[in-house]
């Protein structure tokens, strides 16, 4: 059975891109959060339709520490580029002075390892 939380997601991943080229904010701002959210959920019911079992219907912990540690990890990163400067965002802006600007990457930054582990139980 394909859950409909993977229906969700594909609808997220077409609006996300659709949006892409409208750039109606708030979404545009939030494409990465959108587009993410929507391969978590599509893949997270992939991979229940063919295995019976995945990170969102049976192991709901370690999915929701994946988003923790994913947003440390990345955090990581991202602190120790501040001396490196090996990159920067296009159009940002000074993050060490934006809570909300820290508490949005925050969360983008928390679904990388959760898509990366979904995709490794396809």
């Amino acid at each position: 059975m394909f859950k409909k939380y993977g229906v969700l997601g594909i609808l997220l991943i077409l609006f996300a891109e659709v949006n892409f080229l409208l750039k109606i904010e708030p979404f545009a701002t939030g494409y990465f959060f959108i587009v993410w959210l929507g391969y978590v959920l599509l893949v997270d019911a992939i991979v229940y339709k063919i295995r019976k079992h995945s990170l969102i219907m049976d192991e709901k912990w370690k999915m929701l520490w994946l988003f923790v540690l994913s947003a440390v990890f990345w955090w990581i990163f991202e602190i120790a580029n501040i001396p490196v400067k090996n990159w920067n965002y296009q159009g940002s802006y000074d993050i060490s002075l934006q809570f909300f600007a820290i508490l949005r990457r925050t969360v983008y930054f928390s679904f990388v390892l959760p898509a990366f582990f979904e995709t490794y139980e396809k």
